[in-house]
């Protein structure tokens, strides 16, 4: 296995990061999955998964901030490792898996120019437009609909155990497993109205038991 120099530039997270919450803040960890393009040896174009570890405060940062489909530079400390699938190709070669992972040392969170997202978004408000499924007359601004970024919270484990999410990030831990939201919500609500209605049925049913002479006939 080695470990060299990592710079993993424009790539594209795949996927929402799993959180793992240490014994303290400082061993923290997150894992994130980037998809990153290189050129080939036949000078084609191809994709490759990387999973990137994040540690202490930078594991905070991929929760808040790391989602699907968000643009980062990543630069890190690269290892790559090779898996004996236990399975052979016709040629009696074995058939490994090579795995890539990066342990994060600096990340940066890109994006799309505002000139860029202004373009698209007009684009994308015409065609509305022209669909019928917006009102021709509608004023939109790109600032009306863009999320707004808070500031980085620091993990709850309360909050956590509640929704299953820290950020972005799915919550796992060896004890528990995946953490699953908690369903706090009574299992039976009997409404005013519910009750109600459960009354008229049994009074109706006490009035056919009367006109059978006794014998129920539900």
């Amino acid at each position: 296995m080695g470990e060299f120099k990592a710079l993993l530039t424009g790539a594209r997270i795949a996927g929402d990061p799993t959180f793992i919450p240490g014994t303290d803040p400082s061993k923290n960890h997150a894992i994130v999955t980037a998809m990153v393009n290189r050129r080939g040896r036949d000078n084609k174009d191809y994709s490759e998964d990387v999973t990137v570890h994040f540690w202490g405060k930078s594991a905070g940062v991929a929760a808040n901030y790391l989602c699907t489909g968000k643009q980062v530079n990543i630069e890190g400390r690269l290892n790559t490792r090779t898996i004996d699938t236990g399975q052979i190709k016709p040629n009696g070669k074995k058939i490994l898996y090579r795995i890539v992972e990066v342990n994060a040392i600096r990340v940066e969170l890109l994006g799309d120019s505002l000139k860029e997202m202004q373009a698209s978004f007009d684009t994308g408000i015409i065609a509305l437009k022209n669909a019928g499924r917006l009102d021709p007359n509608a004023q939109i601004n790109l600032n009306d609909v863009l999320p707004k970024k808070g500031p980085m919270v620091d993990f709850n484990p309360a909050l956590s155990a509640q929704t299953g999410k820290y950020g972005h990030a799915n919550v796992w831990s060896k004890d528990r497993g995946s953490w699953k939201p908690t369903d706090t919500a009574p299992a039976t609500i009997v409404t005013d109205e519910v009750a109600a209605l459960k009354a008229q049925i049994e009074e109706l049913k006490g009035q056919k038991v009367a006109a059978a002479g006794g014998v129920n006939p539900f």
